[in-house]
């Protein structure tokens, strides 16, 4: 009974690690997208949703400090 219910948590850590990678991962292909549409203001707030799921990601934190960069250049 113990080892069943060990075996559910287990389970259901897992399936939140997965879908919050997932969350993550999807957070940074919207951006991705976004930034090849050239919606900048839109890549940014995405960027900075991946980061905020993966802080320690310097991968994220370039591009988000790239999209800032083409964002801020279309209003300079």
């Amino acid at each position: 009974m113990k080892s069943r219910l060990i075996q559910s948590v287990c389970v259901v850590a897992l399936a939140a690690i997965v879908a919050a990678g997932c969350a993550t991962g999807r957070a940074f292909a919207r951006a991705e997208e976004a930034g090849r549409a050239g919606d900048w203001e839109a890549a940014v707030g995405f960027y900075r949703q991946a980061l905020d799921d993966d802080p320690d990601r310097p991968d994220y934190k370039i591009a988000l400090e790239r999209a800032m960069v083409a964002a801020a250049a279309m209003y300079g």
